[in-house]
C-alpha cells in the first residue's frame, strides 16, 4: 500500500513554497477503519479486516436441539465437507463488504418436492376435476423448473467463486532476511565517502503437508470438479513495510493495495506430486520465496557501519587498529527518512577481510583469532562479537615491518549481521484459508531440530560493505605519561606529590575538589574509594581516593588521575587535629606533534594549580586551630599506617 506525505518548507529568504514528496511505509490495517487490530482476512481478495467490519456467514441455531448443542447454522457452504468442523480453522468463510456472498447447497429438495407433487396429482386427483389436476401439475412443474434453474445458477456461481483447494500445513520456518550493500572509501586527502549500492530483501516460508492433507483432494473434486490451485492461508506482515515486491506474486488478488502486507500462500496442485500421488508418501515440503527491494535508501548520509583506522601508540607503526563502528540512527535524522524505520539491534561481525601490501611483511599477531589466505597478503576474521554494551569492535593486527602511511592503502569487505530489519518489519501473523486468524504467533513458537531449538520466525539483516581506505592521512601517535618516572642511580623515583598537613582526606575534601575540577570544563568519569584501614590502638584511619577524569583537546582525549591519600583521626578528643593529606597527579595522553605533547604537560599544570588553590586554604585553616600533642606511640603508629597506604 503506497501512501504519500507532503512536506512544505517556507524559505526565510523568499516567499516561495517548496514541496517535497515522501513515500511512507505501509502497515497492515483494516481496509475500512484503518485500525491495526486485524482479526480476519477476506479469503477472496485478501483485505485485512477488524471484527467490526467483517461479514460473517453464520447464524444462530434455528432448532432447539442445535441450540442445546451450542452450534451455529452455516449459511455459506464454500468449505463444508472440505475442512473438519473440529479443527481450529473451521468451515466458516469470512468476507469483506465487496466479496460477501452466500454459496448455498443444491436445490434438490425443490425438484424432489415438485416431482412428488406431479405424481400425487396424477394418482390422487380424478380426471373429472381437471382444474385441480392442472393446478397441481403447473405447481409441481414450476418447482422442478425453479430447482433446475437454481442449480444452473449455483453451478455458474461455483465456477466463478469456487475457492482453491484449502490446505492446513505445518509452518516449519518463516525467515525475513534483508541485505544492504554499500561501499566506503577514504582517499589520500582524508575524504570519507559512503555510498549505498542496493537494499534488497527475501521472504522465505517453509511448510510441510501432513499425510492427511491428501484426503482433502477427493471431496474437493467431487464438490467443485478439478483442482487447479491450492490455498494454505495468508501471511500478514506486522510493522512498517518499507519495501515493494519485485514481482507480482499475488496475481489472483483483487485488491492490489494489500500486496505488500498480506501474502496469500497459494500454488498449483499439479506442482505437488504429494497431492496427486497414490503411494503412501511422507510429508511434503513446500517453499514460498518472495524477493523485494527497499525504497528510499539514501545514496549518501546515514549508513549503519563506519570504519576507523589508527596506529597503536608505541608500536613503531607496526600495529594497525581497525574499528568497526555501529552507527545508531540519531535524533537529527529527518523524521521522514527511511532510516527512522531501521530496527537494527544485536550486531555481530560475520566476516572481515582485509588485503594489505606485501611490503608490510607477514602477520605476526592479532588480538582476535584470524586466518591468512595462501597469498600471505589477506587476513580474515570470522564470527566476532561486539563488545558487551558497546557499539564497536576493535581489531588489532601486528605486521613484520613498519607501515609507511604515505605509500599504503588497504581494501576488503566486511559483513555485519543484525537482528531486525531495514524496512521496519518486526513480526508476522498467520491466517487460515478461510480467513480466520491463528491463535499463536510464529515469534512465540519454537521447534526442535536435530541440533538445537530455535524460533519458527527469524528476522535478520546483513550489511555488506566493500571498502578502500588510504593510510596517507593517518598520524602515528606516541603515548606520554606526565610527570614521567625519572631514573637516578638506577632507582625509580616516585612522582612529585602535593602535601597538605592538617587536612582530613574525607569525602568532603574529595567532593569539593571534584566540583572545582568539573567547573573548569574537566570531565569526571569516576571516583573510587579504597576500603579504609583503621588502627584500633590509635584511632587513625588511612584513606585512599582516586579521581579519574578526562580532558578533550578537539577529539583527542587526555586522561588524568588524582590519588588522594592520608590519615584521618577518628577520636572526639583529638578532633582539633584533622589529619594530613597527600595528592598525586598523573596525566596520560597520545600525541603526534610537539604542540599536542606540550598540551599534555599544560593539562598537568592546570590540574596541579586547581588542586593547590583548592586544598591549600583548607590546610591553612587547620594550622590556625589549637594543636594537640600526640603520644609518641600514636605518632609512630600513624607514620607506620601512612607508610602502608597503597595506590588503588
Amino acid at each position: 500500500m503506497e501512501k504519500y506525505k507532503e512536506k512544505n518548507n517556507l524559505s526565510n529568504n523568499s516567499q516561495s513554497m517548496q514541496t517535497k514528496l515522501y513515500r511512507n511505509a505501509a502497515k497492515t490495517r483494516c481496509y475500512k477503519c484503518g485500525t491495526e487490530e486485524i482479526k480476519y482476512i477476506c479469503h477472496h481478495c485478501g483485505k485485512p479486516m477488524c471484527k467490526q467490519h467483517t461479514f460473517f456467514v453464520s447464524a444462530k441455531a434455528s432448532s432447539k436441539r442445535e441450540s442445546e448443542e451450542n452450534q451455529e447454522q452455516l449459511l455459506s457452504k464454500e468449505f463444508s465437507k472440505l475442512i473438519p468442523k473440529d479443527t481450529k480453522c473451521g468451515e466458516e468463510p469470512f468476507h469483506c463488504e465487496d466479496c460477501i456472498h452466500m454459496m448455498r447447497g443444491w436445490a434438490w429438495k425443490r425438484i424432489a418436492f415438485g416431482t412428488l407433487l406431479i405424481l400425487i396429482t396424477f394418482m390422487a386427483i380424478p380426471n373429472n376435476r381437471l382444474g385441480s389436476k392442472l393446478l397441481g401439475i403447473i405447481t409441481g412443474g414450476g418447482l422442478v423448473s425453479y430447482g433446475i434453474y437454481a442449480n444452473k445458477q449455483r453451478k455458474k456461481q461455483i465456477l466463478e467463486l469456487k475457492p482453491p483447494l484449502p490446505l492446513l500445513p505445518n509452518f516449519d520456518l518463516v525467515q525475513i532476511k534483508e541485505t544492504l550493500n554499500g561501499s566506503i572509501t577514504l582517499d589520500s586527502n582524508g575524504n570519507y565517502d559512503v555510498s549505498v549500492l542496493s537494499g534488497i530483501g527475501q521472504l522465505n516460508i517453509d511448510m510441510s503437508l501432513p499425510s492427511e492433507e491428501r484426503k482433502r483432494l477427493k471431496p474437493y473434486q467431487k464438490k467443485y470438479g478439478s483442482a487447479e490451485t491450492f490455498h494454505a492461508g495468508f501471511l500478514a506482515l506486522k510493522g512498517s513495510a518499507g519495501f515493494e515486491f519485485t514481482e507480482d506474486m499475488i496475481s489472483n488478488q483483487k485488491n492490489k493495495d494489500c500486496n505488500n502486507t498480506i501474502i496469500p500462500l497459494v500454488g498449483r496442485v499439479s506442482n505437488q506430486p504429494f497431492l496427486c500421488g497414490k503411494e503412501n508418501r511422507h510429508a511434503e515440503k513446500i517453499n514460498h520465496s518472495f524477493n523485494y527491494s527497499l525504497f528510499e535508501i539514501p545514496d549518501r548520509g546515514y549508513f549503519p557501519i563506519q570504519l576507523i583506522l589508527s596506529f597503536c601508540p608505541e608500536s613503531d607503526r607496526r600495529i594497525l587498529e581497525i574499528i568497526v563502528q555501529w552507527n545508531k540512527p540519531e535524533n537529527n535524522i529527518d523524521n521522514n527518512s527511511q532510516a527512522k524505520l531501521w530496527n537494527l539491534r544485536n550486531p555481530k561481525i560475520e566476516s572481515l577481510k582485509i588485503q594489505f601490501p606485501r611490503t608490510w611483511g607477514r602477520v605476526e599477531n592479532s588480538n582476535k583469532d584470524y586466518l591468512i589466505e595462501p597469498d600471505n597478503s589477506t587476513i580474515i576474521w570470522n564470527k566476532v562479537e561486539f563488545l558487551y554494551q558497546e557499539s564497536r569492535c576493535i581489531f588489532q593486527v601486528q605486521f613484520e615491518n613498519s607501515i609507511k602511511p604515505q605509500e599504503s592503502s588497504i581494501s576488503g569487505q566486511v559483513k555485519v549481521g543484525f537482528q531486525g530489519t531495514l524496512s521496519g518489519l518486526d513480526d508476522t501473523e498467520l491466517f487460515f484459508p478461510t480467513g480466520k486468524k491463528h491463535d499463536k504467533s510464529l515469534s512465540k513458537i519454537r521447534y526442535i531440530d536435530s541440533k538445537r531449538g530455535r524460533n519458527k520466525l527469524l528476522i535478520n539483516t546483513e550489511v555488506n560493505t566493500d571498502f578502500s581506505l588510504s593510510l596517507s592521512t593517518l598520524r602515528y601517535q606516541y603515548s606520554k605519561n606526565f610527570p614521567e618516572l625519572s631514573k637516578n642511580n638506577n632507582n625509580l623515583n616516585p612522582f612529585t606529590s602535593l602535601k597538605f598537613p592538617n587536612l582530613s582526606p574525607n569525602y568532603e575534601t574529595v567532593i569539593l575538589l571534584s566540583n572545582v575540577i568539573s567547573e573548569n570544563d574537566f570531565y569526571i568519569k569516576q571516583i573510587i574509594e579504597t576500603k579504609p584501614a583503621t588502627n584500633p590502638r590509635t584511632n587513625f584511619i588511612n584513606r585512599v581516593w582516586s579521581i579519574l577524569g578526562r580532558w578533550y583537546e578537539g577529539v583527542y582525549p587526555i586522561d588524568f588521575q588524582i590519588d588522594i591519600e592520608g590519615v584521618e583521626i577518628d577520636d572526639s578528643e583529638l578532633n582539633n587535629f584533622p589529619g594530613k593529606t597527600e595528592a598525586k597527579l598523573t596525566v596520560k595522553g597520545t600525541y603526534s606533534n610537539a604542540e599536542m605533547e606540550n598540551q599534555i604537560e599544560n593539562i598537568w599544570e592546570q590540574l596541579k594549580l586547581l588542586i593547590d588553590d583548592t586544598l591549600t586554604p583548607l590546610s591553612e585553616q587547620g594550622l590556625k586551630k589549637e594543636q594537640v600533642s600526640l603520644p609518641p606511640s600514636s605518632t609512630k603508629d600513624a607514620i607506620s599506617m601512612n607508610a602502608e597506604i597503597q595506590e588503588d
